[in-house]
């Protein structure tokens, strides 16, 4: 069975638009490096924040590391978003 594939269009930072296309998996890790990247933050950083290694960050960030609902709600909580900014659906 083929892998389900997401599609999203999202404003980055200003009036950027920038298409995703790919996995779950890629469409959270791109947003968690976008939603890192406009705070100016590390991987350091963001692991101290979630109490998690930088090697779980970087696995997440790279699409190797699902991400628990207890991640996703300690990064909405961080990044002050809704799940709809990490999410693709």
């Amino acid at each position: 069975m083929e892998a389900k594939k997401y599609f999203i269009k999202k404003k980055v930072l200003v009036e950027q638009e920038v298409e995703i296309e790919g996995s779950v998996e890629d469409v959270v890790a791109y947003n968690i490096v976008r939603l890192r990247k406009a705070k100016g933050w590390n991987q350091e950083f963001l692991s101290d924040k979630m109490e998690i290694s930088r090697a779980s960050i970087s696995n997440i960030e790279k699409g190797r590391h699902a991400l628990s609902l207890r991640n996703l709600e300690k990064l909405c909580e961080i990044f002050e978003c809704g799940s709809t900014e990490i999410l693709p659906f």
